[in-house]
């Protein structure tokens, strides 16, 4: 999977894993390096490129039009697909990652009810 974000007027696109909850911060998060950058001559706009090969909870930012919490997950074919979430379901899959649980499975045990 990739993700792509604009860097513009000095706001520099970032991306994070989720592995559980902070008390500081409330997400506890490791930062992913960008796989390519392509910048202006300025170095002021271009875009960030990252290669995710991994399901996981992600959180993207830069700007506050560019903040946002993704899901990356495997459908039954093993593509890897994306999903934005709200900051309640993130939070609840954090807390189970806390508690020992796998991804896949905290995915599932946070999926809403269809009715």
């Amino acid at each position: 999977m990739e993700i792509t974000r604009h860097a513009h007027l000095g706001y520099r696109p970032w991306l994070a894993q989720i592995t559980g909850t902070s008390k500081t911060y409330g997400f506890e998060q490791a930062f992913v390096r960008a796989t390519e950058r392509d910048m202006s001559r300025s170095g002021r706009t271009g875009t960030y490129t990252w290669e995710i090969d991994e399901p996981g909870l992600y959180r993207v930012g830069g700007t506050k039009e560019d903040n946002a919490l993704l899901m990356l997950w495997r459908n039954k074919e093993g593509q890897i697909k994306c999903t934005t979430i709200d900051q309640e379901r993130a939070k609840a899959i954090a807390q189970l990652l806390d508690e020992g649980e796998e991804f896949e499975a905290a995915r599932q045990t946070t999926r809403p009810v269809v009715a």
